[in-house]
């Protein structure tokens, strides 16, 4: 399980960190409170060249549907566009209610337009692969 040192090190004592985060606080008189972040980090298309990976993106309940990860996700989409980007990619569960946000935004559902599936090797499968690599660079 991930841990606050492992955060630390990937994304603010490795150069080039190995994701970045934006956070949205809440700002009063006394204090101010973390309220969203998105995290993300690029990725490549062998087809269209540098994209960016949205991974993950959270509000906290309260402070939904007041325009927050709106914001985030808008501010996102500006680094993606002012880095050369052709594209800004990621996931949603099929329960997320959030599938209609992006979708009002110009996200394209492309496991329903595509028929794109999302893979991934967990701990015990990707090390088994590993061990029958031929090659290691």
């Amino acid at each position: 399980m991930l841990q606050l040192p492992d955060l630390r090190r990937d994304g603010f004592e490795t150069e080039p960190p190995l994701f970045r985060c934006l956070v949205a606080e809440q700002i009063n008189d006394r204090n101010k409170e973390l309220v969203g972040y998105a995290l993300y980090f690029s990725s490549y298309s062998t087809w269209q060249g540098r994209a960016l990976m949205l991974r993950d993106i959270f509000i906290k309940e309260r402070c939904r549907k007041q325009g927050v990860g709106k914001k985030l996700f808008n501010a996102v989409a500006k680094v993606a566009s002012s880095s050369g980007c052709s594209r800004l990619e990621f996931h949603v569960l099929g329960w997320n209610d959030a599938r209609s946000f992006y979708e009002s935004r110009g996200a394209r559902d492309l496991t329903s337009a595509e028929t794109w599936r999302y893979y991934r090797l967990d701990d015990d499968a990707l090390h088994a692969a590993a061990r029958e690599a031929d090659i290691i660079h």
